[in-house]
């Protein structure tokens, strides 16, 4: 379980793009931890993928590792 920034770099997008698709209803919101913050499974960031980069999480995380960024080893 990750952070809204952490989530939003492994899927290759601003930390913004995934709390306005949240606000706009296009997204389910997140669990949230204790200090209100959304704590993002991996469950929630293949919906996102699929939701906002139209791609599975595994065809992201490939994409990002041809890029150069790499992304997170444990997803």
């Amino acid at each position: 379980m990750i952070g809204t920034k952490e989530a939003a770099r492994i899927l290759g997008l601003r930390p913004g793009t995934l709390l306005k698709a949240i606000w706009e209803g296009r997204l389910r919101e997140p669990v949230r931890g204790p200090g209100k913050a959304f704590i993002w499974s991996d469950d929630d960031l293949r919906r996102a993928a699929w939701l906002l980069r139209h791609k599975d999480l595994d065809a992201v995380l490939a994409e990002r590792r041809v890029q150069g960024d790499g992304g997170p080893q444990h997803v």
